[in-house]
């Protein structure tokens, strides 16, 4: 227990007072049943050069996933292949279907495989645990996105790497989460927000609201700006658009 007052005390900044609202909920039809019948293209060569190029990344073991190191040039060069990747129509469900989609078309795991944001690069992941725990350090992020008839529920996974291995722990933080329609700033089209609420913070013993937990905003309000049937999802900032959040369905 006195490990946790004194994690408390060192994580005290994660935590400030903020609150944001959204409205127009986007209720559609499932994808799945709204797509027609033809096969989609094979996979084109702008989603290759961004899957080679992402593992390139992690080539390093030393490195923190999902990006969190990369450099200015590197997230550059990320930026680039994703721009073209989004233009493309054929596979991206977005463009496809209008931005007409439905949050059963989101529902899975997903693990984050990069992101550019300054807020999780600063605080060395979502909950910013990683760089707060002695010998601790981030060790990637799963996010479950739920959509029933009556329930909308989000919980991330956050792994935090302790040396010892035996110390090693899971941040669980959940919520609920929405899409909502909306207009591109980047293209002036119509596009789908993902917006989530965090509601509870969860790490060994502890439990917290996380309301305040300032940290774990970085994902509150986002532009789903890519998805296709392979599960790839990639989404930006919904203010400052050169931060992606790059997803795969596990």
């Amino acid at each position: 227990n006195d490990g946790f007052v004194q994690l408390y005390n060192a994580i005290d900044s994660l935590f400030e007072e903020d609150d944001d609202d959204e409205e127009q909920p986007a209720a559609s039809t499932p994808i799945s049943q709204a797509k027609e019948a033809e096969a989609p293209p094979v996979v084109v060569s702008a989603k290759k050069d961004l899957l080679n190029y992402l593992s390139q990344l992690q080539r390093d073991p030393e490195l923190l996933p999902c990006g969190l190191e990369s450099s200015e040039k590197e997230q550059a060069h990320v930026l680039e292949i994703v721009t073209a990747l989004e233009t493309e129509t054929e596979n991206n469900l977005i463009i496809s279907s209008g931005a007409n989609m439905a949050q059963q078309d989101f529902a899975g795991t997903w693990d984050l495989v990069y992101t550019s944001s300054g807020m999780m690069k600063f605080n060395q992941g979502l909950s910013g645990l990683g760089g707060s725990v002695p010998n601790g350090k981030f060790g990637g992020l799963e996010q479950k996105l739920v959509a029933t008839k009556y329930i909308t529920d989000v919980e991330y996974t956050e792994h935090i790497l302790v040396t010892p291995e035996a110390s090693s722990f899971d941040v669980s933080i959940t919520g609920d989460w929405d899409l909502k329609r909306s207009v591109s700033l980047l293209t002036g089209q119509p596009t789908i927000i993902m917006s989530v609420e965090p509601d509870m913070i969860k790490y060994g013993p502890t439990s917290t609201r996380a309301d305040h937990w300032k940290s774990v905003r970085a994902m509150n309000l986002l532009d789903v700006t890519y998805l296709d049937d392979d599960g790839l999802r990639i989404m930006r900032g919904n203010t400052s658009t050169d931060t992606l959040f790059i997803f795969q369905r596990k």
